[in-house]
């Protein structure tokens, strides 16, 4: 069953903090080959010299990023220069130190980690922004406490996948956010797929009592994404779908903590969900339980 643990009366401070904008360059090898001497004999050629890499060498850094001092730097035009005092890497730093503050909340144990508002995390988050505040100067810092509406807090959760009687294991998988408790039971669906669920893409398509799987597909900017401007919850459920899953990116594996309209459904990345996809594809049944 999943628990879940409202927040009541939490107290939730309120910082105006300043938005950033973090700068991202790419790193861009140049690799160009000598011609080098004719293999001594069929069989046994050297490989060509070839000439060393005019940004340096490794452009990776231990952990396989690109290293800062190998982004490409872009010129400002007149208009800009204004912005000019404003570093990159100096952003960067600040969004890592945040960052951190995410980690030590997963790394507690907490199952929905975070800054979200209310949490421990949220709290750490306000100390370090009214730190840098006072740091700099600013007077008059405060924080003003108001009530803070319960909250949903996830305590335990099982959700799997099963096709052809074996388990498929998705790393990235989770219940979407505001998602009811469920009976000791569990509630079970057979999946289907519904691609990034337009009204063509459920034309013909029988999802009554079905989870529904559909891509959210996210957009220029950090909070916009197709599935809240198309509206695809309301519209599988409209359309008698019992569940919906949302599949997110176009890339990697990572999934964020999703709301279904306060009803049963769960959040994969994309590469889980393209698993899901690619099953359904080849004609084989899947189903998902929640409990």
């Amino acid at each position: 069953m999943m628990f879940l643990r409202p927040v009541h009366n939490a107290w939730l401070r309120r910082i105006v903090l300043a938005g950033s904008a973090l700068l991202v360059g790419i790193g861009v090898a140049m690799n160009a080959q000598q011609p080098g001497p004719p293999p001594p004999t069929a069989g046994r050629g050297a490989q060509p010299a070839t000439e060393p890499n005019r940004l340096g060498q490794p452009l990776l850094d231990p952990a396989g990023f690109v290293r800062d001092d190998a982004m490409l730097k872009s010129p400002l035009g007149p208009e800009d220069k204004k912005y000019g005092d404003i570093e990159g890497r100096r952003l960067k730093q600040l969004l890592m130190e945040v960052d951190a503050i995410s980690l030590k909340d997963k790394d507690s144990g907490n199952l929905f980690w975070g800054r979200n508002v209310g949490t421990a995390g949220h709290e750490a988050t306000e100390a370090w922004v009214e730190g840098y505040f006072k740091k700099n100067g600013l007077q008059d810092v405060h924080r003003i406490p108001f009530d803070l509406a319960p909250q949903w807090t996830p305590k335990a959760y099982e959700l799997t996948f099963t096709s052809g009687g074996r388990a498929v294991a998705l790393a990235s998988a989770r219940p979407a956010t505001r998602t009811a408790s469920t009976p000791p039971e569990g509630l079970e669906w057979d999946l289907v797929w519904a691609g990034t669920g337009t009204a063509a893409d459920f034309l013909g398509r029988d999802v009554k009592g079905k989870a529904v799987l559909v891509q959210d597909i996210p957009l220029p900017g950090d909070i916009r994404h197709s599935a809240d401007l198309d509206g695809i919850v309301a519209r599988a459920f409209e359309r008698g779908a019992a569940a919906v899953g949302l599949m997110f990116g176009i890339s990697d594996n990572f999934a964020i903590w999703q709301d279904t309209a306060g009803r049963p459904g769960f959040n994969v990345g994309f590469e889980d969900g393209k698993r899901l996809r690619d099953l359904l594809g080849q004609g084989q049944s899947v189903k998902v339980k929640l409990r």
